[in-house]
């Protein structure tokens, strides 16, 4: 996984002092979990690192989410100082994305 963390670190994504860490890009618009990290591999990675997240959204990218990923994703964009941003929450799964309304 070294290899995973080092591959956000030079794309411009920073990790969250918190447990668990959350590694984000504002200007990507996207999030990802350190365990979602860890469950794929480096293909995986590159993959959604190429994606293009259309606007006016922002996606996470959790392997777990907690009881109310609304508020804890709405929680990362008001520090990222961009609130405005319809948080998309994509699991580990494939092709799987929740749109989180308002």
């Amino acid at each position: 996984m070294p290899h995973r963390l080092k591959l956000l670190r030079d794309s411009g994504y920073s990790g969250s002092t918190s447990l668990p860490t959350i590694w984000t890009d504002p200007v990507r618009r996207q999030a990802f979990s350190e365990d979602v990290v860890s469950d794929h591999d480096v293909a995986w990675l590159h993959a959604r690192l190429a994606e293009r997240v259309p606007l006016p959204e922002f996606w996470f990218h959790f392997r777990c989410l907690s009881r109310d990923p609304i508020k804890d994703c709405k929680e990362i964009l008001s520090r990222l100082k961009l609130p405005a941003l319809l948080p998309v929450i994509r699991t580990g799964i494939r092709d799987v994305a929740i749109a989180v309304s308002r």
